[in-house]
């Protein structure tokens, strides 16, 4: 889960505010420490299977992490991997590149082990949760839950 997909299901009733700041903070630590030569690429202006097309050219890990709008997303992977991406999307005339300072490649792959050890703490909070009072959107999948 994405920290924007916490405060939905949080504003939805799932859980309270204080678990999910509670998740938050545990999952911060986590992704930190696994975060090292990841990075996180927004992209603008190129569609999607163009953008897959250059995450499979890129080598190594590069992926599509987050669904923004249907020309618009977030790709995610080792630094030199979405280093070569950002070269040839701006090659292909996307309309924005920009890395997210701060950011591993969240939602990808590279997080997999990372997400695994966070994931007894987001099971024991998900054993009491309560079903959304609205529909929640997944930005990862652009799911609606």
């Amino acid at each position: 889960l994405s920290l924007g997909e916490y405060a939905a299901l949080a504003a939805a009733g799932v859980f309270s505010f204080q678990d999910g700041l509670s998740l938050v903070i545990q999952r911060a630590k986590v992704l930190s420490e696994a975060a090292s030569d990841q990075a996180t690429l927004w992209v603008t202006g190129l569609d999607e299977p163009k953008v897959r097309e250059l995450c499979l050219k890129a080598g190594e890990v590069c992926e599509i992490s987050g669904f923004l709008h249907k020309c618009s997303f977030l790709v995610g992977g080792t630094r030199a991997a979405v280093e070569a991406f950002r070269v040839m999307a701006k090659d292909a005339k996307a309309l924005q590149l920009e890395y997210l300072k701060g950011w591993g490649a969240l939602h990808t792959k590279l997080c997999t082990t990372a997400m695994e050890r966070f994931q007894v703490n987001l099971q024991k909070t998900l054993s009491s949760t309560s079903p959304a009072r609205c529909q929640v959107v997944m930005n990862a999948t652009a799911r609606v839950i």
